[in-house]
């Protein structure tokens, strides 16, 4: 195949987000000469963080529609957080917290970490949190496969992984809101070796969940989390990240010893080494040549992406915080206060406070898996009502007046398909260490080779070199 005349870069990375342009920049910084290119499908760059500016009562503020928070011990994205000049401030987390679940629940509040259940309950979550944390200590991140237990488990949902520790009715609906948020899917549609793999990656299952010091919830961006990518792209050069180029083949020039690469429009681009800095699920839909091996593609399809729908609703004030509450809801929907047409669950699994760094009032609400399609095909103005409502129900009738309210499904973002991740099916986590991170021949390399927290903001400039980046710094020259 001739290629038609065409700027040749010594790296290209498909995937704009702060994944791959970390990675440009971290190969920048090691070699200033490289010709590094960024291919982005989007008109924009970011992924899955997206910043936009909401009505306050003071004017207008920045939030967040996609990732929002970082935590202490993510040391690589604190690193590039501080390395770009930006800050971060608390999560705010006083006060009483509020908790619904089961088909007669009521409001019950609580002060810790785990809601307020009965003895039972809480004994059954206490023992199994333990028993997670002490299987993450040892638990073989980069090879899930080298844990003794791994096959059976990757041949079990979490469902039923979870089942056999949780017996309580309270202890099962509690757990499943926590796992549908963080994962943005149902525990039995993913493997219970899945569940372990993120524990571990984290430090301890406690860590995934809560606002705590060194948890993920634990500190949001200043100015939002966009601002990464707007940054970088800016420090290595504008000329150097193209937008809009969706790429749809690739091919290995094995004669040659070069990668060409095709957009969506035709346009022609070569290079040394090749970097692909998407979701996996996105790699199934290029066509590669030689293609890639089968188990690599199954392995791609059999990683579905996450489902929640974020809602960002403004106020005048905190209300919540004045009447004594964190702003911090849990509710399982069982019991919902507003229902519409055929949906019989609630519109939302988690509330949190969501006030600004500048003191704008704001309340972030998430509507995870199977509860966020649900509502996805009821009208958005009944939507907004059923949200309100909802809030007022637990928050009181301050809830109905919002300044401003917005929401974002990930489901229908181009080029992402959902968030916050992607989630292995059973059965086919065998493949991990040798199809998810190995490159492809000698020239394509994928940054899902660095493993770090599971479905959180993660930069590629994981400390002591991460291979695909130094090999690509090796061979690119």
């Amino acid at each position: 195949m001739a290629l038609a005349e065409q700027p040749e870069f010594d790296v290209i990375i498909v995937g704009g987000g702060i994944s791959g342009l970390s990675a440009a920049r971290e190969l920048l910084k090691r070699d200033k000469d490289l010709k590094v290119l960024v291919l982005e499908a989007k008109d924009r760059v970011g992924g899955r963080t997206l910043s936009t500016t909401l009505k306050t009562a003071s004017g207008y503020d920045t939030w967040d529609l996609g990732g929002q928070w970082v935590s202490s011990t993510q040391v690589n994205i604190m690193a590039l957080i501080k390395e770009l000049g930006l800050d971060t401030y608390p999560q705010y987390s006083q006060g009483t917290k509020i908790v619904q679940h089961g088909k007669r629940g009521g409001i019950g509040t609580y002060q810790g970490t785990i809601p307020r259940l009965s003895l039972l309950s809480l004994l059954e979550i206490h023992f199994f949190i333990n028993k997670l944390n002490k299987i993450s200590r040892d638990f073989p991140v980069d090879n899930p496969y080298l844990y003794p237990e791994a096959h059976a488990l990757d041949g079990m949902t979490a469902e039923t992984y979870i089942h056999q520790h949780l017996y309580t009715r309270a202890a099962r609906e509690v757990s499943e809101v926590g796992i549908e948020t963080v994962f943005g899917a149902l525990s039995r549609s993913f493997s219970a070796l899945h569940l372990l793999r993120c524990s571990a990656s984290a430090g301890e299952i406690n860590q995934l969940l809560e606002t705590t010091e060194g948890s993920a919830q634990e500190a949001r961006i200043k100015g939002g989390t966009q601002q990464i990518s707007n940054l970088i792209v800016k420090e290595i050069g504008e000329d150097k990240v193209r937008i809009l180029e969706p790429v749809t083949k690739v091919y290995q020039m094995s004669q040659e010893g070069y990668v060409e690469v095709i957009t969506q429009e035709g346009v022609k681009y070569s290079c040394n080494q090749l970097i692909m800095a998407i979701p996996p699920h996105l790699s199934a839909n290029i066509k590669f040549e030689p293609p890639l091996p089968l188990t690599k593609m199954e392995l791609f399809k059999k990683m579905p992406m996450g489902n929640i729908v974020k809602y960002i609703i403004t106020y005048s004030k905190p209300f919540w915080r004045t009447a004594g509450f964190s702003g911090e809801i849990v509710t399982d929907g069982q019991n919902p206060v507003s229902t519409v047409d055929d949906v019989t669950v609630g519109p939302i699994d988690i509330v949190m406070d969501a006030t600004s760094e500048n003191g704008n009032a704001a309340l972030v609400c998430f509507s995870s898996a199977h509860r966020g399609l649900k509502w996805a095909s009821v009208a958005a103005f009944k939507r907004k009502e059923a949200i309100l409502k909802t809030l007022s129900f637990f928050l009181g009738e301050e809830a109905l007046s919002p300044i401003d309210f917005i929401e974002k499904n990930w489901a229908h973002e181009p080029y992402t398909g959902g968030c916050p991740g992607g989630n292995f099916v059973p059965g086919v986590m065998e493949f991990v260490p040798l199809h998810l991170r190995s490159p492809f021949k000698r020239n394509v390399n994928s940054l899902d080779r660095i493993y770090g927290w599971c479905c959180k903001c993660r930069p590629a400039c994981c400390s002591g070199s991460p291979s695909c980046l130094t090999s690509t710094s090796a061979h690119s020259r």
